[in-house]
């Protein structure tokens, strides 16, 4: 039989690599990164207000965070995966609702309420971002 290394509700999920991590968004405004193995928590991102959205790129380096609050503009944020560490703070035009790398990894999307209440998509030059260490 299998055994079962972790049970928890959360509000999305995506692997990191296909051999170590998976990040998984809580609607505790929590962002963290397991062990796909062991099921432990190695890294923990917190201060997010409402629920994280996250999207990791293609290569495994890069994870966007997309977030927003009651007291907190909605933003976009790059962060480094193997040094866990902010590289960047975009503004978002309204509450995100979904976060997407392109296959290539050039683009970032971001799906967001607009001004008029419909779904708005905003989208960055992902080769711009900075890579970081």
């Amino acid at each position: 039989s299998l055994r079962l290394l972790r049970k928890t509700a959360i509000d999305g999920m995506s692997f990191v690599d296909s051999s170590r991590r998976d990040i998984v968004a809580a609607d505790d405004g929590n962002v963290s990164f397991y062990d796909v193995e062991t099921g432990s928590r190695q890294i923990l991102l917190s201060g997010f207000l409402g629920l994280p959205i996250s999207a990791r790129s293609p290569d495994g380096k890069r994870m966007a965070i997309a977030s927003s609050g009651p007291r907190q503009a909605p933003e976009l944020t790059i962060w480094s995966v193997e040094y866990a560490h902010r590289l960047l703070t975009l503004p978002i035009p309204g509450r995100p609702v979904s976060a997407s790398f392109s296959a290539d990894g050039n683009r970032l999307m971001v799906v967001h309420f607009g001004s008029a209440g419909g779904l708005s998509l905003s989208t960055w030059d992902a080769t711009q971002l900075p890579e970081g260490e």
